[in-house]
């Protein structure tokens, strides 16, 4: 669970965000990205678990470059 959520959390940052503080589209992405694993049947990614799950990315961010 801890990887997946921590996988999550990189997803948003890396291919999202692009590592920046907010996408150009706000706050409809962690929606929109939540809508689309509720779809998948991904248990625990509501918006508020999105924003934890990229908080705990952040804390705890890949060493080296992602391509």
């Amino acid at each position: 669970m801890t990887l997946r959520n921590w996988a999550i959390g990189l997803y948003i940052d890396h291919y999202e965000l692009n590592g920046e503080d907010r996408a150009q589209y706000g706050d409809q992405l962690f929606d929109n990205l939540a809508n689309r694993l509720r779809k998948l049947q991904v248990r625990s990614c509501d918006r508020r678990q999105l924003y934890r799950y990229r908080d705990f990315f952040t804390c705890y961010p890949v060493q080296g470059r992602i391509k």
